[in-house]
């Protein structure tokens, strides 16, 4: 992989969502997520190339296999989104 690419892979994976992190907690005061034990925790970003997503399909062939990805894609997110993380693009 040429540096160039490297450097835009590292700055979309950390540096993008730390800065989005940063103003964040800079911009207004930091809101918590209680969780079940009582505990507070303050939410993470998570780029979107970084979802895991749990689908078999080894390519997208029609628009049932999108769906079928898609779908995969959707319950990644919320499950991100209900440990209290945010999506960064």
């Amino acid at each position: 992989m040429p540096r160039s690419a490297t450097r835009i892979a590292r700055y979309t994976a950390q540096d993008y969502p730390a800065q989005l992190d940063l103003a964040t907690k800079l911009a207004a005061p930091s809101r918590v997520t209680e969780k079940p034990d009582n505990t507070f925790t303050e939410p993470r970003y998570v780029p979107v190339s970084g979802l895991k997503v749990s689908c078999q399909l080894p390519y997208i062939a029609s628009k049932a296999d999108l769906e079928k990805w898609l779908a995969a894609l959707r319950q990644a997110a919320v499950e991100e989104l209900l440990r209290g993380n945010r999506i960064s693009f």
